[in-house]
């Protein structure tokens, strides 16, 4: 595996860490431009950049060995804010990361890590553990998307709501474990905000927030027994087969038609 980085190398070394530990893959680590894989768009309440456009991987292309090209997965870890593609183009829809299985690919932003909630800043906030903290977890949750059968996750889904609770805002992200110790579990912020919950199959979640699942305990091996079993592991891996039949089941429920959620337990 290979992490690409904005100048990130201390960032870069720390998810490389965190993902040889869990995946058991040999993890290299390049400094690159990666302008060209953002793509300016316009949001509702201001501009953003968009994470579409791969123009930086097929310009890299597959890095050989031998003179054989490596089938490898691809960590791209960017100092600029992100938006998930194809969502609303509202400022909300920002994301911590997100994965590309069929790319075997994922991407890594640090902007909202660095502060003390999830505002985007430019220096480091918190105490310098806390976040390599955040940033590797996030690392070995976008790896997971690529490496783990989800045959017994659920769907999330970020929820926002008015005052007196009606959903007025919802976006699907993809589905998640179950297990609130597991790092396979979906985190929507940083810390708990008001006017919001997660929807994880068809039960309402208000622990989805990263520092307070590193404060209550992350299994010291990282993933659940159930996502621990379920995991590829090993440089000798071969999952492009697994990659897509994961994805395009994913692909299949993410472009359904949005339905009124039933919040009844």
């Amino acid at each position: 595996m290979i992490i690409y980085h904005e100048k990130l190398k201390k960032e870069a070394e720390c998810m490389a860490e965190a993902v040889a530990q869990v995946y058991g893959m040999t993890v290299d680590i390049e400094e690159a431009d990666l302008g060209k894989f953002y793509r300016e768009v316009e949001l509702k309440d201001g501009k953003g950049r968009e994470i579409r456009d791969f123009g930086f991987l097929e310009e890299k292309g597959p890095r050989k060995v031998d003179g054989k090209a490596i089938d490898e997965f691809r960590i791209l870890l960017l100092k600029d804010d992100i938006y998930v593609p194809g969502a609303s183009k509202c400022l909300e829809d920002w994301a911590f990361g997100y994965s590309y299985p069929d790319f075997e690919t994922a991407v890594l932003s640090v902007a909202r890590l660095r502060g003390k909630d999830s505002v985007p800043a430019d220096k480091v906030e918190v105490p310098m553990k806390r976040y390599l903290d955040r940033v590797a977890h996030l690392a070995v949750h976008e790896i997971g998307h690529g490496h783990i059968d989800r045959k017994h996750m659920k769907m999330a889904v970020w929820c926002k709501t008015d005052p007196k609770g009606k959903v007025i805002q919802e976006m699907k992200l993809g589905e998640h474990c179950t297990d609130p110790h597991c790092a396979m579990y979906e985190v929507i912020d940083l810390v708990p905000k008001p006017h919001e919950f997660m929807l994880l199959g068809k039960r309402k979640k208000f622990d989805a927030y990263l520092d307070p699942l590193l404060d209550a305990g992350r299994y010291p091996e990282w993933l659940c027994k159930q996502c621990d079993a379920a995991a590829m592991k090993g440089d000798d891996r071969k999952p492009q087969k697994q990659y897509l039949k994961i994805s395009e089941r994913v692909k299949k429920i993410l472009s359904e038609p949005e339905k009124v959620i039933d919040l009844t337990e």
